[in-house]
Protein backbone atom coordinates (compact mmCIF):
# COMPACT_ATOMS: atom_id res chain seq x y z
CA UNK A 1 0.00 0.00 0.00
CA UNK A 2 2.84 2.54 0.92
CA UNK A 3 4.83 2.10 -2.56
CA UNK A 4 1.33 2.70 -4.57
CA UNK A 5 1.32 6.13 -2.73
CA UNK A 6 4.73 7.00 -3.83
CA UNK A 7 3.90 6.21 -7.30
CA UNK A 8 1.03 8.52 -6.89
CA UNK A 9 2.68 11.10 -5.58
CA UNK A 10 5.97 10.58 -7.97
CA UNK A 11 3.52 10.80 -10.62
CA UNK A 12 1.63 13.94 -9.45
CA UNK A 13 4.65 15.94 -9.07
CA UNK A 14 6.16 14.97 -12.49
CA UNK A 15 3.02 16.41 -14.05
CA UNK A 16 3.28 19.32 -11.88
CA UNK A 17 6.91 19.86 -13.24
CA UNK A 18 6.08 19.08 -16.77
CA UNK A 19 3.28 21.50 -16.86
CA UNK A 20 5.37 24.26 -15.18
CA UNK A 21 7.97 23.32 -17.91
CA UNK A 22 5.88 23.76 -20.50
CA UNK A 23 4.13 27.23 -19.46
CA UNK A 24 7.61 28.92 -18.65
CA UNK A 25 9.07 26.92 -21.91
CA UNK A 26 6.19 28.61 -23.93
CA UNK A 27 6.87 31.99 -21.99
CA UNK A 28 10.63 32.01 -23.01
CA UNK A 29 9.45 31.24 -26.50
CA UNK A 30 7.14 34.21 -26.84
CA UNK A 31 8.83 36.59 -24.95
CA UNK A 32 12.24 36.27 -26.96
CA UNK A 33 10.32 35.89 -29.97
CA UNK A 34 8.08 39.20 -29.35
CA UNK A 35 11.64 40.81 -28.18
CA UNK A 36 13.74 39.67 -31.58
CA UNK A 37 10.66 41.33 -33.31
CA UNK A 38 10.88 44.65 -31.16
CA UNK A 39 14.60 44.95 -31.85
CA UNK A 40 14.47 44.21 -35.54
CA UNK A 41 11.74 47.27 -35.94
CA UNK A 42 13.97 49.38 -33.96
CA UNK A 43 17.20 48.26 -35.78
CA UNK A 44 15.30 48.68 -39.28
CA UNK A 45 13.34 51.03 -40.47
CA UNK A 46 10.82 49.95 -42.54
CA UNK A 47 9.92 52.32 -45.47
CA UNK A 48 6.05 51.92 -46.93
CA UNK A 49 7.22 51.01 -50.50
CA UNK A 50 4.34 48.74 -50.88
CA UNK A 51 1.63 49.39 -47.89
CA UNK A 52 0.21 53.08 -47.06
CA UNK A 53 1.41 53.39 -44.01
CA UNK A 54 3.71 52.25 -41.51
CA UNK A 55 1.81 49.54 -39.73
CA UNK A 56 0.82 47.95 -43.48
CA UNK A 57 4.61 48.14 -44.46
CA UNK A 58 5.24 45.78 -41.09
CA UNK A 59 2.42 43.52 -41.91
CA UNK A 60 3.85 43.13 -45.21
CA UNK A 61 7.50 42.67 -43.51
CA UNK A 62 5.77 40.03 -40.96
CA UNK A 63 2.87 37.91 -42.94
CA UNK A 64 4.19 39.06 -46.82
CA UNK A 65 1.93 39.91 -49.69
CA UNK A 66 -1.68 38.31 -47.14
CA UNK A 67 -2.23 41.94 -46.09
CA UNK A 68 -2.16 43.41 -49.32
CA UNK A 69 -4.22 41.06 -51.01
CA UNK A 70 -7.25 41.08 -48.31
CA UNK A 71 -6.72 45.13 -48.79
CA UNK A 72 -7.13 45.01 -52.74
CA UNK A 73 -9.88 42.35 -52.10
CA UNK A 74 -11.35 44.84 -49.74
CA UNK A 75 -11.04 47.71 -51.23
CA UNK A 76 -10.51 46.99 -55.14
CA UNK A 77 -12.34 44.53 -56.26
CA UNK A 78 -12.92 45.73 -59.70
CA UNK A 79 -9.04 44.98 -59.81
CA UNK A 80 -8.75 41.65 -58.82
CA UNK A 81 -7.94 38.97 -60.86
CA UNK A 82 -8.00 34.94 -61.01
CA UNK A 83 -4.21 35.39 -60.46
CA UNK A 84 -4.96 37.19 -56.78
CA UNK A 85 -7.28 34.37 -55.90
CA UNK A 86 -4.84 31.97 -56.65
CA UNK A 87 -2.55 33.68 -54.49
CA UNK A 88 -4.84 34.23 -51.83
CA UNK A 89 -5.78 30.52 -51.67
CA UNK A 90 -2.38 29.66 -51.32
CA UNK A 91 -2.04 31.56 -47.57
CA UNK A 92 -4.81 28.88 -46.40
CA UNK A 93 -4.45 27.17 -43.51
CA UNK A 94 -1.91 23.64 -44.59
CA UNK A 95 -4.18 21.57 -41.96
CA UNK A 96 -7.09 22.82 -43.98
CA UNK A 97 -5.50 21.90 -47.80
CA UNK A 98 -4.84 18.44 -46.09
CA UNK A 99 -8.14 18.19 -44.57
CA UNK A 100 -10.15 19.50 -48.03
CA UNK A 101 -7.40 18.60 -50.43
CA UNK A 102 -6.98 20.14 -53.95
CA UNK A 103 -11.15 20.74 -53.78
CA UNK A 104 -10.29 23.90 -51.34
CA UNK A 105 -8.41 25.91 -53.97
CA UNK A 106 -10.76 25.13 -56.81
CA UNK A 107 -13.82 26.04 -54.27
CA UNK A 108 -11.98 28.95 -52.64
CA UNK A 109 -11.42 30.11 -56.18
CA UNK A 110 -15.07 29.59 -57.39
CA UNK A 111 -16.70 31.37 -54.55
CA UNK A 112 -14.17 34.61 -54.89
CA UNK A 113 -14.86 34.55 -58.57
CA UNK A 114 -18.15 34.44 -58.19
CA UNK A 115 -18.05 37.23 -55.56
CA UNK A 116 -15.80 39.38 -58.37
CA UNK A 117 -18.41 38.37 -60.84
CA UNK A 118 -21.26 40.16 -58.78
CA UNK A 119 -19.39 43.07 -57.59
CA UNK A 120 -18.25 43.90 -60.77
CA UNK A 121 -22.00 44.07 -62.61
CA UNK A 122 -22.90 47.59 -63.24
CA UNK A 123 -25.97 48.34 -60.43
CA UNK A 124 -29.48 48.19 -61.55
CA UNK A 125 -32.43 50.35 -61.04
Amino acid sequence: MVGKDYDRIFSLWAGLVFGLALIIGGLLLGGSLWLFSRTFFWIVDIVPSKGSDDEEARAVVLYGEHPLLLKKLDSKIEDWTEKDTEKLASYTLRRCRLFFGTSAKSAFARVFGFCSNIMKRPARG
